[in-house]
């Protein structure tokens, strides 16, 4: 069938081993809310459901956030690990890419209702907590994340400081007495001191009795939670307490839970990461009386809040935009603050940077399955018609996977929709999350949505199927709407553009949106490409026109050069104003310093590219945005592994770094289609992601199936080396480190990208 279904995970019948005795372990957890139910949803996750009331629920009642009671960041955590501990048997835990969203709030008409959602993929377990809107009916997410087990006991000491003088000496019994914004009843009140010091504070936590109708110890674990917002407020210079400001968690990443709370007295520790006027981000431990770590929080966003609701940032959404300083130039650098991907071996970047790391080759035959309907497609032999002579590629897992429901589309329109739009849709959602924000809050932005992509071959699924017919077919296979579904899901008013130039289409669609947002066009932008093989057709027709290798690897660079290699793939990044990211606390991967896109023109076929003008772009690039070529230290080509394409790339990137530097053999070269193939218009974004990973860990990572030189190249008198192994990424003091990207289309189109790292 066209759509398989949803990811299946943990099923209805779960093993004997996970038969934990639920109900025992639930009871007396009325303090915390009420378990009501646990079932299997027919996709085969866990479904768990609670009652929240003030009535029943202490930390409900006890914590008030501008006079209304609002659950805090440790009853979710709590209610989660609950969950684990129950039907899973797991007794610690590590979170990871936890995003607070909707805050749960007392409902004076009823109780409130929750659900929280568990699936297992890749031996970790994704979850959810959610609730439907009173007023829309829609499910509202709380919470989401990743959890994973740890090994129990493991004994680690916290983090230690040099001997200070104390700078400030927090009144905490004030703080609990007065009327705040953010207001704890008697259960919360369990932090007895806390002091400031030089980039770093320290709590004393200490409790009457041991929870031990607890989990993770919620009055602990708010109580460093409060640390963290103090110590947040005191560093930024303006109290969270003053007029109507204080700073919430809205991220939460690299959460260990080491070992139960079994004791009354704890120490926190908040160290200090980052501070901007609105967003601070530190590292949070608590240990226990011999120094011993207890819990940790090694990377923990808060955002402030206040009375005009995300002030220099909703404020755009109603159109009261700010003055801008007429100091920013259309050349004004560009920040990329979200990353997602899938590619072939690979469903997130943690696994894309493990593969590039270790060098892995990730091509492979048609998996089993795939293309089956279409019967004998491959043939050995080029010159036979209407046949593939390549039998191998690179290919995604799961692509025919999708949860339809969760974007508000029926099973049955989702069947008719290309995997393509289903893919971005959801690596996109994955993007802006990456980022820290809940999709949501993007709603009515200026935010733009820039997609490589094409109208792809499901057309030819649905045809076999007999469904070609069926209205929806006729969305369901657009690219304009491919590029539209996110905008439409999220209510998002800037352009939405699908780009197509080929191979250059992805980084093309980069520099169009990091354009719209220099320009003003948009405020933030989503972009990236995507690249899915639903049949057999592409592979035939780029054997028939002979660019598909012969013995199904991409040698770039390499003598052995004799054709590439053709993959699937998705790569999407957020992006936005690098002074507007800095101002808000965004987390940035990278910043992009210039972008540029040309045309070949005439050439000696319409697929063959032009050396000139790849040089041209380049210099132009680096002249328009005052970039020096000898400061960068790696070069992503595109490299596709062919005879004559690689050495004239070279050529073009050789006269243009020629026209700044004498320098030779400093800057290393690669290319990531010898790791998974040519991605086409998703390329250009994969080697913007992979460059991001190379920049984050400070590492060159292998170029493999290279050993002898092509022929037609000459490294030795050009700025450029092969690296064939892992080895740091060094650069001199002062200097950030550089890198640029390109990507050429088989159409003539070139686009090119620099990017240096982001250095606080």
């Amino acid at each position: 069938m066209p759509n398989k279904g949803v990811r299946r995970v943990i099923g209805q019948n779960r093993p004997a081993s996970l038969q934990i005795d639920a109900g025992a372990l639930f009871k007396n957890k009325l303090l915390l809310g009420e378990k009501i139910s646990d079932d299997s949803s027919p996709e085969g996750e866990l479904v768990i459901g609670y009652r929240l009331s003030t009535k029943n629920n202490v930390c409900f009642r006890d914590h008030i956030v501008n006079d209304t009671p609002c659950i805090s960041a440790d009853v979710y955590l709590e209610l989660v690990y609950v969950a684990f501990q129950a039907y899973l048997g797991l007794d610690c835990i590590a979170m990871s890419n936890v995003i607070m969203s909707n805050p749960i709030v007392e409902n004076k008409r009823t109780d409130v209702f929750v659900r929280l959602y568990i699936k297992q993929s890749n031996g970790d377990y994704i979850f959810k907590l959610v609730s439907n809107d009173d007023v829309s009916k829609k499910e509202k997410i709380h919470v989401r994340g990743i959890a994973s087990n740890v090994v129990n006991g493991l004994i680690k000491k916290g983090m230690s400081f040099p001997e200070e003088s104390i700078i400030e000496n927090f009144d905490v019994e004030y703080f609990y007495q007065r009327d705040a914004n953010i207001y704890l009843g008697s259960f919360y009140r369990s932090l007895r001191s806390l002091n400031f010091f030089n980039g770093y504070a320290i709590g004393e936590i200490s409790i009457l009795e041991h929870d031990q109708q607890f989990s993770m110890s919620p009055r602990i674990i708010n109580a460093a939670i409060g640390s963290a917002i103090t110590f947040s407020s005191h560093c930024v210079n303006e109290p969270f307490y003053a007029g109507e400001n204080y700073f919430l968690p809205y991220s939460i990443d690299g959460l260990k839970l080491y070992t139960s709370f079994t004791e009354k007295e704890y120490r926190c520790i908040v160290k200090l990461v980052r501070a901007t006027k609105n967003i601070t981000e530190c590292c949070l431990q608590i240990t226990n009386v011999n120094g011993d770590l207890v819990f940790e929080i090694t990377n923990f966003k808060l955002q402030k809040v206040n009375a005009q609701k995300i002030i220099n940032y909703k404020n755009k959404i109603t159109g009261e935009i700010e003055n801008v300083s007429n100091l920013e130039t259309v050349n004004e650098d560009i920040a990329i603050i979200g990353i997602a991907c899938r590619f072939p071996k690979s469903n997130n970047f943690i696994d894309f940077w493990r593969l590039l790391k270790t060098g892995k080759d990730c091509i492979e035959e048609v998996p089993a399955g795939r293309w089956a309907e279409f019967g004998d497609w491959y043939h050995p032999e080029v010159e036979n018609y209407g046949t593939a002579s390549s039998k191998f590629g690179g290919f995604i897992e799961s692509y025919d996977c999708f949860d339809p429901l969760f974007f508000n589309i029926s099973p049955a329109e989702a069947e008719l929709m290309d995997p393509q739009q289903r893919i971005f849709l959801e690596e996109a959602w994955s993007a802006i999350e990456n980022a820290g924000y809940a999709p949501s809050s993007l709603e009515n932005t200026k935010c733009g949505v820039y997609v490589g992509c094409a109208e792809g071959d499901y057309l030819q699924v649905l045809t076999k199927a007999n469904k070609h017919w069926e209205a929806q077919s006729f969305p369901g296979t657009s690219s304009a709407v491919l590029a539209a579904r996110i905008s439409y899901f999220l209510n998002l008013k800037g352009p939405s553009l699908a780009v197509d130039t080929s191979c250059s289409s992805s980084l093309t669609a980069i520099h169009l949106a990091a354009e719209s947002i220099r320009s003003g066009e948009n405020d933030l932008a989503i972009a990236g490409g995507i690249n899915i093989f639903s049949s057999p057709l592409k592979q035939i027709l780029t054997s028939q026109i002979g660019m598909q290798s012969k013995d199904g690897r991409c040698h770039t660079f390499d003598q052995r050069a004799n054709g590439t290699v053709f993959s699937e793939g998705c790569g999407v990044i957020l992006l936005k104003k690098l002074s507007h990211a800095i101002e808000a606390g965004d987390n940035i991967w990278g910043v992009i310093k210039g972008s540029g896109i040309n045309q070949d023109g005439k050439t000696n076929g319409i697929t063959a590219p032009s050396a000139i003008s790849q040089e041209n772009l380049l210099r132009d690039v680096y002249k328009k945005y005052n970039l020096n070529p000898e400061k960068i230290g790696y070069v992503e080509a595109h490299g596709t592994g062919t005879v004559l394409g690689d050495p004239i790339e070279i050529q073009g990137l050789k006269g243009a770094f020629e026209k700044f530097t004498d320098k030779k053999e400093y800057c290393v070269i690669g290319s990531l289609k010898s790791n998974i193939g040519h991605a086409v218009y998703s390329a250009g974004v994969a080697g913007i992601i992979k460059v991001l990973l190379c920049l984050k860990y400070q590492e060159f990572v292998p170029s493999i199936n290279y050993s002898n030189v092509n022929k037609n190249i000459d490294f030795t008198n050009s700025p450029f080396i092969v690296n064939k192994e892992n080895r740091p990424w060094r650069t001199t003091e002062g200097n950030k480190r550089l890198a640029a990207v390109s990507s050429f289309g088989f159409s003539g189109s070139n686009a090119h990208i620099v990017i240096e790292e982001y250095v606080n």
